[in-house]
């Protein structure tokens, strides 16, 4: 099923969302891919950055960001917590005692915090998916990602495929990317109610 050159293991890099990270295995096991996850990988006293890079010898690897954290970045939270108490640069002990003396304005504040916080995928998917470009390759990595999240910075170039409730939305260009890098994708291995097969 896949070219002598391109290894069958393909690297899945996942947060927090299991299902996705299921259905992404299903789908590459049935097109006689091995799928590394690193967590189901044995570890034998490595650390975890020694356990990446000793599983990481892969022909392809795909990324999926999904909403597991949220966050907001210094430069729109300061202004808005400086507007709120009166103050630029204000110390944490005196934010606190406006807090403290202030509630309704600390509820309004929080209110629009919370309406700048955005959907972000975890820390350690974030880094391994700059390993991997850094490892193998942007034509050899894809990342999948999961409704309105916020896409990492100085990523271009990469393939982004998006995806609302399911990994089995994007599979036609997921087996497109593969059969592009050179995997030779049989439809026998598909799903029977494929639109691929």
């Amino acid at each position: 099923m896949v070219d002598k050159t391109l290894s069958k293991n393909v690297f899945i890099v996942h947060g927090t969302d299991h299902t996705s990270l299921k259905e992404l295995k299903t789908l590459l096991e049935g097109v006689g891919l091995n799928p590394i996850i690193l967590h189901e990988q044995p570890s034998r006293g490595m650390t975890l950055i020694e356990k990446l890079e000793k599983y990481s010898d892969v022909g392809f690897a795909f990324i999926i960001l999904t909403p597991d954290d949220v966050g907001v970045g210094q430069l729109e939270a300061a202004p808005l917590i400086s507007k709120t108490i009166g103050k630029k640069n204000a110390r944490k002990e005196a934010a606190a005692a406006f807090f403290e003396t202030h509630p309704e304005a600390t509820v309004n504040m929080l209110i629009d915090l919370i309406n700048l916080l955005k959907e972000r995928a975890r820390q350690n998917v974030v880094l391994e998916f700059g390993y991997f470009i850094g490892k193998i390759g942007r034509g050899n990595v894809c990342c999948l990602y999961k409704g309105n999240i916020e896409l990492p910075s100085d990523m271009g170039g990469i393939c982004y495929v998006h995806f609302e409730n399911s990994v089995n939305e994007a599979m036609e260009t997921i087996l497109k990317e593969l059969r592009a890098t050179g995997y030779d994708i049989k439809s026998e291995g598909l799903p029977p109610n494929s639109v691929l097969r």
